[in-house]
């Protein structure tokens, strides 16, 4: 996965994997953190004590126990993930780009499909909206042009998921689980399109959309503002 600082890259890698898992999982236990990043539970463990020492994260007790992303953690996380980019034994070699410019070049192509997965889900869930109408399912015709869309959408994406893997190999998940949300949809179990307590195909595409802005850096917020101001101009409308 990386070469050119030994052991201190590896290290560094598991921390980056671990970080990002809490940011996109906004809170975790040690056991879902090492299932989502497929590390053996004593080493997460391990990993997240030295982290609390470097103010990295905290553990919440009670009824709602779980470890979560301090500021300086989110930082430190981004840095590490661009770090872990810079140091990428990466497919990319033979085009002569740089892992870094292929994940932004990824990023570039998943920008449009975006607000279209958006609204996508949307629709999943609201029938009408003067007045509001939740979407029962009752209307198989209804849902399967949804689905339809959807699966368009999905063959768009899978070229992004595939960029992304050549670029880092921790990438390669994100084809993998969209596909899995996408059967589990065709196959009528209405959940795995928008619910977040599934790995349902919105939850896996908010997290693929945070884990571009964590590895390149961006600001959410500024992020959106720009683009919605690209979408308002007179080019952007064209596009």
């Amino acid at each position: 996965m990386a070469t050119g600082c030994g052991s201190a890259c590896v290290e560094a890698d598991r921390m980056a994997c671990i970080l990002l898992r809490l940011r996109l999982s906004g809170m975790a236990s040690i056991e879902s953190v090492a299932l989502a990043e497929e590390l053996d539970l004593t080493v997460v463990a391990q990993m997240l004590a030295e982290a609390v020492d470097q103010d990295l994260v905290v553990e919440r007790l009670g009824d709602r126990a779980g470890w979560v992303l301090t500021a300086e953690g989110r930082r430190v996380g981004e840095k590490l993930l661009q770090h872990q980019l810079d140091c990428a034994v990466s497919g990319t070699a033979a085009t002569g780009r740089s892992p870094r410019v292929e994940v932004l070049k990824a990023y570039e192509r998943f920008v449009p499909l975006n607000g279209s997965v958006l609204d996508l889900c949307t629709r999943w869930q609201v029938v009408g909206r003067d007045p509001l109408v939740l979407n029962d399912h009752s209307d198989p015709d209804y849902d399967q042009a949804i689905i339809h869309d959807l699966a368009g959408i999905h063959e768009r994406v899978k070229p992004v998921c595939r960029m992304l893997s050549q670029a880092h190999p921790r990438f390669a998940r994100y084809e993998r689980r969209l596909e899995s949300a996408l059967s589990n949809v065709i196959e009528g179990r209405v959940d795995w399109l928008t619910k977040p307590t599934v790995d349902s195909y919105h939850t896996i595409w908010f997290e693929l959309h945070d884990d571009f802005l964590a590895t390149l850096g961006l600001d959410r917020a500024r992020e959106h503002a720009r683009l919605r101001a690209e979408v308002g101009s007179p080019q952007g409308r064209e596009n």
